[in-house]
């Protein structure tokens, strides 16, 4: 209920990020974070992804979730982590690289 919510509605998304995010937006400034600023709504649920073009990946654990996307030797990947902090799921790292 939550992921699917969290992709739906961007009010509810922001109200569960927790900022600064670590990790942040690459593009070549590696101390550049992610702030409400400059924060790209999610709307794709990994499950959507599609798979022709990218590869993905995701581990799902009592209290976290991580998932993966890459395009294959292009060195262009996202990560997000996910984490139950006081029984609410929590964005609590979202790493973008392009190499």
């Amino acid at each position: 209920i939550f992921y699917d919510k969290f992709h739906k509605d961007s009010f509810f998304q922001i109200s569960r990020l927790k900022f600064p995010l670590k990790g942040g937006p690459d593009r070549g400034n590696i101390n550049e974070k992610w702030t409400k600023e400059n924060w790209h709504i999610l709307k794709t649920k990994i499950y959507d992804v599609d798979t022709t073009q990218y590869k993905v990946s995701f581990e799902k654990h009592e209290k976290s979730f991580i998932e993966k996307v890459w395009l294959e030797d292009s060195g262009f990947s996202f990560e997000f982590k996910f984490e139950l902090i006081d029984n609410k799921w929590f964005l609590v790292s979202a790493f973008e690289l392009d190499n």
